[in-house]
């Protein structure tokens, strides 16, 4: 699973006020892109709102872009270019856990459609609700850097901290990513020869057909945003 890995070693700690930011990372996280972002983050009790990842401009009356966040303890997965008329956006069902490290991922295949968009918490892919899925004009994101923790003029992640932030130009199988949070979920399904786990993971992964397929139909969507 190759990525581009931005955060390797040791622990970032967010002010809330000032990002953190990986200037050559993640492409434009355009809605005609496939990619997944894993990271660990460990927040602190009594935060329910901020911003976890974006790329993402604009000013007071509004941003455009990409964006995952905090919205009352829950996940907000939101690619706009007018909010909410012209946006795809998921929300996680479930609270992230606070005082602990928990491994938080995106994925998004580049569908230009909310179905394509999923969360997970702690390997665990889990249930989302669509608030957003009619994105007919590309979010036009900045291409300053992918930024952590902070927003202009934006709740940020106080007191938070990062770990271990990797990127992917794919969406992963769900068992890819629990393989990242465990170490063991892809060896295991190899060894038990599970079909329900393995096909995802072929198609993602290793089919050159679908990966091409995918990918030109991708770009003709990015001829329509």
């Amino acid at each position: 699973m190759p990525s581009f890995l931005a955060a390797p070693a040791g622990r970032s700690n967010s002010t809330g006020d000032d990002e953190i930011s990986f200037p050559t990372a993640a492409g434009g996280l355009e809605p005609w892109e496939a990619y997944t972002v894993v990271f660990w983050l460990k927040l602190p009790s009594g935060l329910t709102n901020g911003g976890h990842f974006h790329r993402c401009e604009g000013t007071d009356t509004g941003f455009h872009g990409t964006e995952l966040s905090l919205e009352g303890g829950r996940l907000f997965f939101v690619l706009k270019r007018f909010w909410p008329d012209n946006a795809l956006a998921v929300r996680s069902r479930e609270t992230v856990p606070q005082d602990r490290w928990v491994q938080l991922a995106a994925s998004y295949d580049g569908s230009a459609r909310a179905r394509g968009m999923q969360l997970y918490v702690d390997g665990q892919l889990v249930a989302s609700e669509i608030v957003g899925d009619h994105l007919t004009k590309g979010p036009e994101n900045s291409k300053t850097g992918f930024s952590f923790g902070a927003l202009f003029r934006s709740t940020g992640l106080k007191y938070a901290l990062l770990d271990d932030l990797h990127f992917y130009a794919r969406p992963l199988a769900p068992v890819e990513v629990r393989q990242l949070f465990d170490g063991h979920s892809l060896n295991d399904a190899i060894a038990a020869r599970q079909p329900d786990s393995l096909k995802p993971f072929y198609a993602a992964a290793l089919s050159p057909s679908i990966t091409l397929g995918a990918h030109r139909v991708n770009q003709c969507r990015q001829s329509f945003l």
